[in-house]
């Protein structure tokens, strides 16, 4: 579930958030994420509605796993994944 919780916060970053979006875990100097836009280590995510709906998502999601609902949990990761499919 731990995995599944993850690759659905890749996949909210790749959609919604990509300056948040890395797979690897490099932490450049400043200029360089900035040249990169590699910027969520330094500046806020976007903050328009639609994103604090995900991250609100997500984080509820984290909060079942550790409560240990591991159904509705994997319910929820389902649902706003495919959200996130759907999304422009």
């Amino acid at each position: 579930m731990t995995i599944d919780y993850f690759n659905s916060m890749r996949h909210y970053q790749e959609v919604l958030d990509p300056s948040a979006y890395f797979l690897t875990a490099w932490v450049p100097d400043g200029e360089t994420m900035r040249q990169k836009g590699i910027i969520a280590d330094l500046v806020r995510a976007p903050d328009c509605l639609d994103n604090r709906i995900f991250e609100f998502a997500l984080l509820k999601t984290n909060h079942k796993i550790i409560d240990g609902y591991y159904k509705v949990a994997e319910i929820m990761l389902g649902v706003t994944n495919y959200l996130l499919d759907l999304y422009p």
